[in-house]
């Protein structure tokens, strides 16, 4: 049984409109039958049940690009674990982000709006989708509760709101307004309603006399979309209604089934949206309450050696995009800093930007600035072109006696756009990049990377049709640096006799730019540089990401 069961709601006939662009061809859209998602964007929360016990689930807010049409990633949440009420029979499968005791946003906390999309997905081991759901934030809004005196002496519940229409594809405002049997509202209060006898009120509900209408059939009005719901109580229930919340609910495009909902709400407590405690990702738009803090280099162990590249058996890769770092094959249990130095470019001075102090994993894995990972100190450093990258571990000698053993790497100026399919060349996808080993990532210097230590990939979680989920360049495509510009540094990826599907897919997926290290066959470092997919991650090459819940340290000033 759902949480969020209507009454009295009849099957609905009509829908919001649905022409204008196509939802992605993976997810199904509304859920599938026995999924139910909610979005509540009075609190920037998402509820959602019916989903695979013991498989991880995320959940993402997409939003659409007034300039492209195509909807961009948002935010996505951790992973989250399906939980059961024990109250109700069978296993829930509730999946909920940004709400006590459920999972967080990672980056940042969508402010939730009208036509937005909320998706939810949960993968097999083997990467392919076990479940995937859309739903749109439809446009109710609700004031809150009043009390009236009808002509007949009646005492009246009142709340007013109003329901203009969406395009379900593209979460554009049409003219019109939502079908009234796709709306309900409802009175909350904790403490019973003598009217009901539960905590609630409902409009419409046929148990007691309730109305919800539009005010006016005038399609040329502007308060063509205004409703009001009305509700005679019991004098009894005066104070109680004043002090209730409020809710307008969407039921979907087809109530009956029970499987989308936005339900938002009007308090008299306010709800102010953002991060719901103990989360932190900051709300989009803002910057949290915090100030950047450089890191204190006291907190940097002082190594007996430094390494200027990670022994073997040992990897260390900055992400740039993500202001992230992974630091693999170290000893489990270990304790590694991991800092991050900005040489001057004069005078090869370095400066402390980052700094973390975290513990290997059992799958030998140490990361900072990515779930289940460690958090930056103070500020989370813009990672960029020329920083390097030191991870710094305790060793016991022979003797019994310890030392300090550094490793580093440098950040490469490495570039990618994303994924083109043009139009004018059916089956090809294009990437295209630079790769220098000096300079900024808007301005390289110094010379090309050698082609050999490059490479490129276009990544989805979705399998393309060779049953992989990348593409990469060399091999099902070409990378070679590019002759007819005037810049020595850009390169290009090219891919031909690409099936249309994948083609598709591609435009939407993460595109790579990776150095592959001084010497590619020890795997021992790389910089991986991300744009585009579903990561939410910078559009403008340097840019900063930030901290990914729960870590909270700021973005380094610029």
């Amino acid at each position: 049984m759902r949480r969020y069961k209507t009454a009295g709601v009849a099957l609905a006939g009509a829908v919001l409109a649905s022409a204008g662009l196509a939802a992605a061809a993976q997810a199904a859209e509304p859920p599938a039958a026995g999924h139910l998602i909610t979005s509540f964007p009075s609190r920037d929360f998402v509820s959602a049940e019916g989903y695979a016990a013991g498989v991880p689930a995320v959940v993402q807010v997409s939003r659409r690009n007034p300039e492209t049409g195509l909807f961009g990633v948002v935010s996505r949440s951790t992973n989250v674990t399906p939980q059961d009420d024990p109250a109700t029979p069978g296993f829930d499968g509730i999946v909920e982000v940004n709400h006590p005791g459920a999972g967080c946003w990672i980056r940042v906390t969508p402010n939730i709006q009208p036509g937005d999309k909320v998706r939810v997905f949960q993968r097999n081991a083997d990467g392919t989708l076990l479940n995937d759901d859309t739903t749109i934030t439809a446009g109710v809004k609700v004031g809150p509760p009043q009390v009236e005196t009808d002509a007949l002496g009646r005492t009246i519940a009142v709340i007013r709101g109003s329901a203009p229409r969406s395009n379900l594809s593209s979460g554009l405002p049409l003219e019109g307004r939502i079908p009234i049997d796709q709306l309900e509202v409802r009175w909350i209060n904790g403490d019973d309603f003598a009217t009901s006898g539960r905590r609630d009120l409902r409009a419409p509900e046929t148990a007691y006399n309730s109305t919800l209408r539009y005010d006016t059939n005038d399609s040329t009005s502007p308060y063509y979309a205004n409703f009001t719901a009305r509700v005679v109580i019991r004098p009894v229930d005066r104070a109680k209604v004043l002090a209730a919340e409020s809710r307008g609910l969407w039921l979907g495009r087809v109530p009956a089934t029970e499987n989308e909902l936005t339900i938002m709400e009007n308090s008299v407590a306010g709800f102010p949206g953002g991060p719901e405690t103990p989360c932190t990702a900051p709300l989009e738009g803002t910057t949290g309450a915090q100030s950047p803090v450089k890191p204190d280099p006291s907190l940097v162990p002082p190594p007996t050696f430094v390494r200027t590249s990670p022994s073997a058996g040992h990897t260390v890769i900055p992400f740039p995009s993500r202001d992230f770092v992974s630091a693999e094959g170290y000893p489990r249990g270990a304790t590694l800093w991991i800092n991050v130095f900005r040489p001057d470019p004069v005078s090869g001075i370095r400066e402390l930007v980052g700094h973390s102090e975290t513990t290997v994993s059992t799958e030998q894995i140490a990361e900072v600035n990515h779930p289940g990972g460690g958090c930056w100190v103070g500020q989370t450093p813009n990672i960029r072109a020329g920083d390097v990258v030191r991870v710094t571990r305790r060793r016991t000698l022979p003797d019994g006696t310890t030392d300090y053993v550094a490793e580093e790497t440098a950040v490469r100026n490495v570039v990618a756009s994303k994924v083109l399919a043009p139009a004018a060349v059916p089956g090809r996808l294009v990437v295209n990049g630079h790769a220098a080993t000096a300079g900024t990532e808007a301005a390289p210097a110094g010379s090309p990377i050698p082609i050999d230590q490059l490479e490129q990939r276009i990544v989805n979680g979705d399998r393309f049709s060779t049953g992989e989920r990348t593409y990469r360049a060399p091999g099902e495509g070409s990378l070679r640096y590019v002759t007819t510009t005037t810049d020595p540094y850009d390169w290009r990826a090219i891919y031909e006799n690409v099936p249309e599907a994948d083609r598709v897919l591609a435009v939407n997926s993460e595109s790579r730019g990776m150095w592959l290290g001084a010497n590619p066959l020890a795997e021992n470092e790389l910089t991986i540089f991300e744009t585009g997919g579903d990561e939410g991650l910078p559009t403008v090459p340097g840019a900063p990401y930030g901290p990914v819940s729960p870590c909270t340290a700021p973005s380094e000033a610029s």
